[in-house]
Protein backbone atom coordinates (compact mmCIF):
# COMPACT_ATOMS: atom_id res chain seq x y z
CA UNK A 1 0.00 0.00 0.00
CA UNK A 2 1.54 3.66 -1.33
CA UNK A 3 1.27 6.47 1.18
CA UNK A 4 -1.23 9.37 -0.57
CA UNK A 5 0.74 12.63 -0.08
CA UNK A 6 -1.98 15.29 -0.78
CA UNK A 7 -1.06 18.88 -1.13
CA UNK A 8 -0.52 21.27 2.21
CA UNK A 9 -3.71 23.00 1.33
CA UNK A 10 -5.48 20.31 1.32
CA UNK A 11 -4.55 19.33 4.76
CA UNK A 12 -4.89 22.96 5.66
CA UNK A 13 -8.31 23.01 4.79
CA UNK A 14 -9.72 19.84 6.56
CA UNK A 15 -7.79 20.93 10.14
CA UNK A 16 -9.20 23.78 9.66
CA UNK A 17 -13.41 22.11 8.81
CA UNK A 18 -11.79 19.91 11.81
CA UNK A 19 -11.32 23.35 14.15
CA UNK A 20 -14.35 25.25 13.06
CA UNK A 21 -16.72 22.06 14.37
CA UNK A 22 -15.07 21.17 17.42
CA UNK A 23 -13.11 24.21 19.17
CA UNK A 24 -15.59 26.98 18.75
CA UNK A 25 -14.63 30.38 19.37
CA UNK A 26 -16.73 31.78 21.83
CA UNK A 27 -18.89 34.89 20.99
CA UNK A 28 -17.76 37.26 24.18
CA UNK A 29 -18.63 41.15 23.57
CA UNK A 30 -15.83 43.22 23.85
CA UNK A 31 -17.02 44.03 27.38
CA UNK A 32 -16.82 40.59 28.38
CA UNK A 33 -13.33 40.23 27.03
CA UNK A 34 -12.38 43.31 29.00
CA UNK A 35 -13.68 42.13 32.23
CA UNK A 36 -12.09 38.32 31.36
CA UNK A 37 -8.97 40.05 30.77
CA UNK A 38 -8.89 42.08 33.98
CA UNK A 39 -9.89 38.75 35.74
CA UNK A 40 -6.77 37.14 34.39
CA UNK A 41 -4.30 40.08 35.29
CA UNK A 42 -5.67 39.97 38.73
CA UNK A 43 -5.12 36.21 38.77
CA UNK A 44 -1.23 37.18 37.57
CA UNK A 45 -1.28 39.82 40.70
CA UNK A 46 -1.79 42.86 38.54
CA UNK A 47 -3.52 45.67 39.98
CA UNK A 48 -5.91 48.04 38.99
CA UNK A 49 -7.14 52.29 39.49
CA UNK A 50 -3.40 54.05 39.08
CA UNK A 51 -1.10 51.17 39.44
CA UNK A 52 -2.90 49.75 35.88
CA UNK A 53 -5.90 50.18 33.53
CA UNK A 54 -7.18 48.18 30.53
CA UNK A 55 -9.72 49.72 27.75
CA UNK A 56 -10.35 48.65 24.46
CA UNK A 57 -12.10 50.48 21.46
CA UNK A 58 -15.44 51.14 21.05
CA UNK A 59 -17.72 50.36 18.17
CA UNK A 60 -18.01 53.81 17.79
CA UNK A 61 -15.43 56.19 16.47
CA UNK A 62 -13.74 58.42 19.61
CA UNK A 63 -15.67 55.67 21.88
CA UNK A 64 -13.31 53.43 24.84
CA UNK A 65 -14.66 50.80 27.02
CA UNK A 66 -12.49 50.49 30.46
CA UNK A 67 -13.29 49.35 34.10
CA UNK A 68 -14.99 51.39 36.24
CA UNK A 69 -12.79 53.93 38.72
CA UNK A 70 -12.34 52.27 42.29
CA UNK A 71 -12.61 48.79 41.37
CA UNK A 72 -10.39 46.03 41.42
CA UNK A 73 -9.18 44.15 38.18
CA UNK A 74 -10.45 41.28 40.66
CA UNK A 75 -14.12 43.00 40.64
CA UNK A 76 -14.20 43.30 37.05
CA UNK A 77 -17.16 42.35 34.96
CA UNK A 78 -18.73 43.34 31.75
CA UNK A 79 -21.40 45.44 33.81
CA UNK A 80 -18.82 47.53 35.49
CA UNK A 81 -17.40 48.43 32.25
CA UNK A 82 -18.27 52.30 31.64
CA UNK A 83 -18.23 53.67 27.76
CA UNK A 84 -16.37 57.13 27.53
CA UNK A 85 -15.55 59.79 24.40
CA UNK A 86 -12.51 61.07 23.31
CA UNK A 87 -12.59 63.51 26.42
CA UNK A 88 -13.25 61.00 29.41
CA UNK A 89 -17.29 61.84 29.38
CA UNK A 90 -19.19 59.01 30.62
CA UNK A 91 -21.41 57.57 27.55
CA UNK A 92 -22.81 54.11 28.72
CA UNK A 93 -22.54 52.50 32.08
CA UNK A 94 -22.63 53.24 35.93
CA UNK A 95 -19.88 54.57 37.90
CA UNK A 96 -16.80 56.84 37.87
CA UNK A 97 -14.61 57.11 34.48
CA UNK A 98 -11.47 56.33 35.24
CA UNK A 99 -8.88 59.64 34.46
CA UNK A 100 -5.49 57.73 34.75
CA UNK A 101 -6.79 56.31 31.09
CA UNK A 102 -6.06 59.98 29.44
CA UNK A 103 -3.26 58.24 27.93
CA UNK A 104 -5.07 55.58 26.30
CA UNK A 105 -6.95 58.56 24.40
CA UNK A 106 -3.18 59.66 22.88
CA UNK A 107 -2.28 55.92 21.68
CA UNK A 108 -6.03 55.18 20.04
CA UNK A 109 -5.76 58.92 18.24
CA UNK A 110 -2.39 58.37 16.61
CA UNK A 111 -2.62 55.19 16.09
CA UNK A 112 -5.65 53.64 14.73
CA UNK A 113 -4.80 49.67 14.44
CA UNK A 114 -4.87 49.86 18.19
CA UNK A 115 -8.02 48.35 19.63
CA UNK A 116 -7.11 47.89 23.30
CA UNK A 117 -4.46 48.78 25.74
CA UNK A 118 -3.28 46.97 28.79
CA UNK A 119 -1.04 48.64 30.86
CA UNK A 120 0.38 47.11 34.49
CA UNK A 121 3.23 47.44 37.12
CA UNK A 122 3.94 43.69 37.04
CA UNK A 123 4.19 42.83 40.94
CA UNK A 124 7.80 40.88 40.19
CA UNK A 125 9.23 44.08 38.08
CA UNK A 126 8.07 46.68 40.46
CA UNK A 127 9.46 44.71 43.70
CA UNK A 128 12.50 43.53 42.80
CA UNK A 129 14.31 46.96 40.79
CA UNK A 130 17.49 46.25 42.19
CA UNK A 131 17.50 42.70 40.24
CA UNK A 132 20.16 43.27 37.09
CA UNK A 133 18.37 40.20 35.40
CA UNK A 134 14.61 40.54 34.71
CA UNK A 135 12.74 37.27 35.80
CA UNK A 136 11.22 34.90 33.09
CA UNK A 137 7.80 35.38 34.31
CA UNK A 138 7.57 39.47 33.45
CA UNK A 139 5.05 40.06 30.99
CA UNK A 140 6.30 42.65 27.91
CA UNK A 141 4.78 46.29 28.01
CA UNK A 142 1.91 44.99 25.12
CA UNK A 143 -0.39 47.28 22.81
CA UNK A 144 -2.93 44.67 21.55
CA UNK A 145 -4.06 45.68 17.43
CA UNK A 146 -6.27 42.89 18.66
CA UNK A 147 -8.25 41.60 22.06
CA UNK A 148 -6.51 38.42 23.02
CA UNK A 149 -8.56 36.41 25.94
CA UNK A 150 -5.90 34.32 26.84
CA UNK A 151 -2.95 35.22 25.30
CA UNK A 152 0.31 37.16 26.95
CA UNK A 153 3.34 38.94 25.57
CA UNK A 154 6.08 37.49 26.68
CA UNK A 155 9.63 38.34 27.08
CA UNK A 156 11.37 38.54 23.97
CA UNK A 157 7.67 37.89 21.85
CA UNK A 158 7.22 41.78 21.43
Amino acid sequence: MSAVVRPKSEYHRITSERMNKFLRTPTWTLREKLALTCRILAGEGHESALAGQITGRGEKPGTYWMLSFGLGFDEAQASNMVLVDDDLNLLEGDGMVNPSNRFHLWIYRHRPDVNAIIHTHPPRATRTPTVTTMPESIWAPMVATTMPTTTTASPGST
